[in-house]
């Protein structure tokens, strides 16, 4: 009778902590699989890395970095990713669409207005100099 007893308080401490323990589970799977995911997306960055730099000292020419884009020009990450020389189309992807474009030979490109307004300058198409949107 006693073993009968024992085994019942314990079935019932098990019932009784098992919602709590899979809202934890739950929670916790959720926060791993986001951990992965960011670190997958490292992982890659980091060998497209390795592979311009192994193609750098093999002296052969470095093909086009993929750049990873949000295509959203309030993003200040993406105008960090900015360089000289990228072409309109690679400007285009990174930051999206602009609102207005005054061409010629010397080319801007604007986006938003007033106190976040941000803009590109191309010539002979290709970056030259930009404007970060203010915060």
């Amino acid at each position: 009778m006693r073993a009968l007893s024992r085994s019942a308080i314990f079935v019932a401490l098990v019932a009784l902590s098992t919602p709590r323990s899979v809202r934890c589970q739950d929670h916790s799977l959720a926060s791993l699989e986001q951990r992965i995911v960011l670190l997958e997306r490292k992982n890659l960055e980091l060998e497209q890395r390795v592979r311009d730099l192994e193609a750098v000292s093999k002296g052969s020419p470095v093909k086009a970095q993929s750049v990873p884009t949000t295509g959203n020009w309030r993003d200040i990450a993406n105008w960090r990713r900015l360089k000289r020389g990228m072409s309109m189309d690679q400007v285009r992807e990174l930051l999206g669409e602009p609102d207005r474009v005054d061409g010629g030979g010397v080319a801007y490109w604007h986006w938003g207005k007033g106190a976040e307004a941000a803009t590109v300058t191309f010539i002979a198409d290709e970056l030259a100099e930009w404007s970060e949107p203010r915060r």
